[in-house]
C-alpha cells in the first residue's frame, strides 16, 4: 500500500511539473526546461516555456501582460542580470542572454512589497519563449 501511495505522488509530481506558476504561464506551452535551488529561504527559480507563433496573440491580450518599451527594458534588463544564478544546483543552466529583452516582448514583474521576492515573466515574441525567473531571499 505505501508503495502505491509513493507512486502516486511521484506521478502527480511529474505530471506537475511543468504545470503554470499562478496564471502568468499561459496555457498552450509546447514543452518547459525549469532549473533551481533547493534553499529553504533563499531559492531560485528559472524556467523556459516554449510556445508557437499561434500562441504570441494571447500574449497581446492578457491582462497579466504588458508591451516592453524602450522606456522600461533597462528596469526589465536589471532584474535579469541581477538574478543570483549561483544559487542554483546547476548555475551553468542560466543561459538567458539580456539581447533578447527588446521593444514588442511583454512581461510582468511581480515584487514583493518589501523587495525581498521577486517574480519576472518575459515572453520573447521573436522565439516564442516565455522566460521566468523568481528570486526569494
Amino acid at each position: 500500500m505505501r508503495k502505491l501511495i509513493l507512486s502516486i505522488i511521484f506521478l502527480a509530481m511529474l505530471f506537475t511539473a511543468c504545470d503554470s506558476r499562478e496564471n502568468q504561464v499561459l496555457k498552450g506551452f509546447s514543452n518547459c526546461e525549469e532549473y533551481y535551488s533547493d534553499g529553504f529561504q533563499d531559492y531560485t527559480d528559472y524556467c523556459k516555456y516554449y510556445y508557437s507563433k499561434k500562441e504570441d496573440e494571447k500574449f497581446a491580450e492578457s491582462h497579466y501582460y504588458s508591451i516592453v518599451t524602450k522606456e522600461n527594458i533597462d528596469n526589465i534588463k536589471k532584474y535579469f542580470n541581477e538574478f543570483p544564478s549561483e544559487l542554483m544546483e546547476d548555475s551553468s543552466m542560466y543561459d538567458f542572454d539580456f539581447t533578447k529583452i527588446t521593444e514588442g516582448d511583454y512581461y510582468n514583474i511581480k515584487e514583493d512589497s518589501n523587495d525581498d521576492n521577486y517574480s519576472v515573466y518575459l515572453y520573447d515574441s521573436d522565439e516564442h519563449v516565455l522566460y521566468y525567473i523568481h528570486y526569494n531571499r
